[in-house]
Formats: structure tokens, sequence, C-alpha cells
């Protein structure tokens, strides 16, 4: 999207915008301002994703394996800490480390401070504390990076900015945060629910993401000044994003010889784009199920296990996904734990081919997503 943005620049020279970009991760953020945000750590820690595990809910706060066993001591939970859990039994576990652990918030409140210096010289020596007017881009989904720059940045300067997002989707804005500083393009909060139904998060990321590995901190240059520190994992992806930046170049060159970006209107780019994601997302064929299914994807805010995109399924799995044992095995306690995919169209096609069957299990899909989102939508 960056390099969308900077053919955008050259071409319209009535646009007097200057383009940044900086290395940043809900990781490195989060951890940054854990120091000083008190118990509202445990919202961003203890939140769901695909086979979350107690080790990996304490690796988002850096711990290491000895400080995860002791606070695990502290809540009688040592057996179980590579126990996949559901979203009901997160839940109880926050609840449960609010309440009998101490050293927890001792060792966030530890790492935290080796996070926020260096974060803080990051995002100064890049602009964001200088008195102009700007504005953050990013794919998006639940604004929480916005979120955390605006905690930083009040927390040092002790005044409130106006910080601006522009997203290609958002699901949800942070709760005290203002609406009118979040704008959304594709997907909005509240809305869009047929077309969330047929959209999938973890694809969009894993297609169009940056090519690095994920910036896990920062440090000093030697020449002074601070520079964005990369997994060493890399991106396992690296190959696949940089041929995608060689295709979107000739993608935008070619749309703009028949539809002149400065004449177009959110109405007719949305409808463009509506037409080429939900019909790969929400119904691929067997060959993009396959191709762009096998790539690598992991949901967490520290990607500490990588996994295929659309995880493998047999017909126990599938069955574990109707509808309302889905919910039950969800939300309430249950013996089975669900598989989760991060692309389950991909998943489904792949166990079942094209044809009927497929058809049948990918209504049930976008059925399940379209009552999450109206359930959302009526809760807010």
């Amino acid at each position: 999207m960056y390099h969308i943005a900077s053919y955008i620049q050259r071409n319209r020279t009535d646009l007097q915008i200057e383009l940044r970009y900086i290395h940043v991760s809900r990781y490195v953020l989060r951890n940054a301002e854990y120091s000083f945000v008190g118990r509202d750590v445990l919202d961003s820690v203890f939140v769901g994703g695909i086979d979350i595990t107690f080790e990996k809910l304490m690796k988002r706060v850096d711990f290491t394996d000895e400080e995860i066993i002791n606070v695990a001591k502290e809540i009688d939970f040592t057996e179980r800490i590579k126990e996949c859990l559901s979203y009901a039994q997160i839940q109880e576990l926050k609840l449960k480390v609010d309440e009998c652990s101490e050293l927890f918030f001792k060792y966030v409140e530890g790492h935290s401070k080796e996070f926020f210096d260096t974060t803080i010289g990051y995002l100064r020596e890049n602009g964001l504390f200088e008195d102009v007017s700007y504005a953050i881009v990013d794919s998006g989904w639940l604004g929480s990076t916005q979120k955390s720059l605006n905690r930083l940045i009040s927390h040092i300067s002790g005044k409130s900015p106006r910080l601006e997002g522009f997203y290609f989707g958002l699901y949800d804005i942070p709760d005290s945060m203002a609406a009118s500083d979040y704008h959304a393009y594709y997907i909005k909060p509240g809305k869009n629910i047929s077309r969330k139904s047929r959209f999938s998060i973890c694809l969009f990321e894993t297609t169009f993401s940056s090519p690095e590995g994920m910036t896990i901190g920062y440090r000093d240059k030697i020449q002074g000044g601070f520079e964005a520190v990369q997994s060493d994992k890399g991106n396992p992806n690296s190959a696949f994003m940089k041929r995608n930046y060689e295709l979107v170049k000739q993608f935008v060159y070619n749309l703009d010889k028949v539809w002149f970006l400065e004449k177009a209107d959110e109405k007719k780019s949305t409808q463009i784009a509506e037409k080429l994601l939900s019909k790969i997302m929400s119904n691929p064929t067997a060959l993009e199920a396959s191709t762009f299914g096998g790539l690598q994807f992991c949901d967490d805010v520290l990607e500490l296990q990588m996994q295929n995109v659309a995880a493998k399924w047999d017909m126990g799995e599938l069955h574990n996904q109707q509808f309302f044992r889905r919910i039950r095995i969800k939300f309430f306690k249950s013996n089975k734990k669900l598989h989760e995919s991060g692309w389950p169209e991909a998943s489904i096609v792949n166990l079942l081919g094209e044809g009927y069957k497929a058809s049948n299990a990918l209504r049930g899909e976008r059925l399940y997503k379209r009552l999450m989102y109206v359930r959302k939508a009526i809760k807010k």
C-alpha cells in the first residue's frame, strides 16, 4: 500500500504530502506503553487467537521461560502452560492473574522499561513528536496501533494529540478513542456486514504485508539515532511479497490508464475491490486454495509459531465448525478444541474440493461470520 501511495503521490502534483515509512509492530508499541498503563495491560494480553496457550500469552509481554513458570505457579497453572485455550478459558485466566499474581505486573513493568526509551527515541526521530499535521496509515482492523501511539505521545508530551488514522478496513475502534479520528475505506465498524463475511483478514495480511521480518525493538545506531530491529526469522513469504509488489505496480499503472486516479470516487473503487477480493476470499477455486492457503501466517502479536494460513482440516474438524457446535466449543466450557484456520474457506475447499459439499460448507462459514458481526453490532 505504501508503494501504491507513492505512485499516486508522484502522479498527483496537487497533493502536498510527504510520505514516510516507519517500522512498528503491536508487540513493540504495547510493550513500551505497559510501564504506565497499569492494569489495562490485561486487556491487551489476554485476547484470543489461533492455538493460544498460556505460554504464548506470557510471551506477548516478553517474559522469560523462568518468569512464565513463576507466574504459572502463583495461579496454579504449571501443568497447563502449553495447553491450547478457548476464548472462555483465556478470560478466566485474565481474572485469575488480576486477582492472584503480583509477579505478573512486576515482570511487565520491568520489561516495559527496556522497550520504552528506544521506542520513544525512534518515534521522535521519525517525526511523530513534530508540531505538524500528520496522520498514520495502516491495514487496520482494530485500531490498536493508533491507540498505542496516542498513549506514548501523550505520556511524553503531556498533550493529547489529534492523531488521525486512515485504514483499509476497521472492524472496531478502541474504547476511549474518538471515532472521528479513525477513517476506514473498505470495511467500517458496525457496517458492511455482507462484505465482512466475504473477507479474510489473515489472507490479506499474508498477501499484502511487508517482506521484512516483524519489528521486535529498536537499537542505537553507531553513527547516532535509532534503527528498527527485525526478527531474525524474516518473513517466510518474502519472495511471494516481492513478486506481488511487481504485479501490483503493473496493475496500478494499467488501472491509471483506463480509470484516472484523480477522478476516483470511493463507491466505484470499493466496488472494484469487492469484486476482486470477495471471490477469492470467500469462494476460492481449488488452485487458489492450495496456492495461497500454503502461505505462512501467525495471527499473534509475536510471530512465534507460523502455520499455513489455510489450516489442514479433516472431516471431524469440519464437523466441529458447524454453527452450533462451534459456538458451544468456542464460548462455553467444552472438552473439545477447535482447530482454527486463518482462512477457513480455503481449508474447506482443500478438504472437499470444488462442488456441492464445499458450497454448503462455505455458506455455513459465511452465515457464522454474518451472525457474529450482527451480534457485535447489536452489542455496540
